[in-house]
Formats: structure tokens, C-alpha cells, sequence
């Protein structure tokens, strides 16, 4: 049987080869650390994939709204899943747009059984959860006002494809360098302390 971490060191792995990676992290949140995105993978093209796992140790009882939040918030979602939900009926209820692979102990390589479709309509709302205080500030205005006031602020000033650019930004100044360095020191064959260097601690940052 395989964990969450052992998938993550497979499901990265194989990311390498799929995909042009800007960057990768491990344990993303978002929406104010209401969800947490196991991988998000953001491409060369500044487009937010992100990976829900489900592993041999998990239900899917509550899949549903998650992935409505993660539609709103990513380009592309994927749901790795544990060979033991093959025949789950929770897959018929998957939205078309999400993706979905199977990923067997016996078999390690991940078996991708449909391919995400790409969405540009993204929510202004979830994306701006991804600027911080800093982020929001414009040339020193707003420095008295809330960090739900700025969001607002921002929010009516820029489009949807400006306020994804800024998430972006924002989310590659944190982990950018953290990428680094995993590229840097990983095993030849990611382990799970690998994971560490893709995963950053937020202390109030939200």
C-alpha cells in the first residue's frame, strides 16, 4: 500500500517528464489555507495545474467540494488516485473538466486515464487569495487599510488575467527557490525527505 508522501515522490517524478515546470510545491494552500493543494505544478506559460491526491489510506466522501473549490482556482486539476478506486462510483460524478490518474503499489508508474481540460475562467476571488498583504500594496496606497479591503480594491481595478499574473508572481517568489534547491539536491529517485524542500511553513501569511 502506498501513502501520500510515496505518491507524491511518483506523482513528481513523472511531472518532470510531462510537463515544463516553472515550479513545483508540495502542500500549497489556498484560499486562506482553507484548502491545501497536495502538488501544484506551474508551468513555463504561467499556468496553475494542481494535483488532489487520494491514497490507499483515504475516502473519497468528500471530494466533491473540494474540487469545486479547486476548479475555481486552477487552470488544470488532477486527482491521483489509489488503484483501490478503479471501479469507485464517485469517478462518474467527477466534473468533465477534471483529470484523473490511478497509481497501483504493484505498478508504480502512474497511469493517467484522462487528461484535464484546460479552464480560463478562474474565480478573481480565490486567485486574489494568493496575494498577501505586500502584494496588494500599489505604490504605498492603502497601508491603513484591511487586507479584505486591498483584495476588493484589486479586484475591481484588474482583469482576471492580470490578477492571475500577480498570483503567480506572488506564488513564484515564494517557492522559486525552494524548487532550486530540490532540483539541486534530490536523490536520483525522489524520496520522501525530498518533499521538504518543496514545502514552505506559513506562519499567519493568509
Amino acid at each position: 500500500m502506498l501513502n501520500e508522501k510515496q505518491i507524491k515522490c511518483l506523482l513528481i517524478s513523472s511531472l518532470g517528464k510531462k510537463y515544463q515546470a516553472r515550479l513545483i510545491g508540495v502542500e500549497v494552500p489556498f484560499l486562506s489555507g482553507k484548502r491545501w493543494a497536495d502538488v501544484l505544478l506551474i508551468t513555463k506559460k504561467g499556468e496553475l495545474i494542481a494535483f488532489e491526491i487520494k491514497s490507499d489510506y483515504d475516502s473519497l466522501r468528500r471530494m466533491s467540494r473540494q474540487l469545486e473549490d479547486y476548479t475555481r482556482t486552477f487552470n488544470q486539476v488532477y486527482v491521483i488516485l489509489s488503484g483501490k478506486f478503479r471501479n469507485s462510483e464517485a469517478l462518474r460524478s467527477l466534473p468533465k473538466a477534471v483529470g484523473y490518474a490511478f497509481i497501483d503499489s504493484r505498478k508504480k508508474p502512474i497511469e493517467f486515464a484522462r487528461q484535464a481540460k484546460s479552464r480560463k475562467r478562474l474565480s478573481k476571488s480565490n486567485l486574489l487569495f494568493f496575494l498577501w498583504r505586500k502584494d496588494l500594496l500599489i505604490c504605498r496606497r492603502g497601508k491603513k487599510d484591511s487586507v479584505e479591503q486591498l483584495r476588493t480594491r484589486m479586484g475591481r481595478a484588474c482583469s482576471l488575467t492580470g490578477i492571475q499574473k500577480k498570483a503567480v508572481n506572488a506564488l513564484t517568489e515564494r517557492y522559486e527557490g525552494r524548487y532550486r534547491t530540490f532540483l539541486r539536491e534530490k536523490s536520483d529517485r525522489i524520496q520522501e525527505e525530498d518533499l521538504n524542500y518543496l514545502t514552505k511553513t506559513f506562519w499567519g501569511s493568509f
